[in-house]
Formats: structure tokens, sequence, C-alpha cells
């Protein structure tokens, strides 16, 4: 299994490096390389949100079944 929590700080520390990236004085190249690092870590919270979303599937059917 994936460790959840590892992916959160890897995305928070890329979004705050991403942040802190002043643009100003950016060349094109540069520009198209802070765009690839930001659709890096889009597809890395989508990932994890699925990965959210399969571990909550898994608990919820048990807990309904328990329910009834």
């Amino acid at each position: 299994m994936i460790d959840i929590s590892a992916n959160l700080e890897q995305i928070s520390d890329a979004q705050a490096e991403i942040e802190a990236t002043s643009t100003e004085d950016m060349t094109s190249s540069e520009m198209l390389a802070l765009q690839q690092q930001m659709n890096e870590v889009n597809l890395q919270i989508q990932m994890t949100s699925k990965m959210l979303e399969m571990d909550y599937n898994q608990i919820k059917a048990p807990i309904e079944a328990i329910r009834w």
C-alpha cells in the first residue's frame, strides 16, 4: 500500500516550492519547466485523492453491512 501521508507531504513541499518561485524574470524554458512541475503536482493530488477514495470504499462496505 502506498503511504498517503508521504504523498501529502511531497505535494505540500512541491506546492510551497512552486508558490515561492518568482516568474518575473523567467525564460520560456523555465516557465515550461514550472508548468511541468505544476502538472506533476496536480497529478500527484489526483492520484492521492483516488487512493483515499479507494481506501474509503474498502472500509465503507463492511461498515454498511454492520449497520444493517
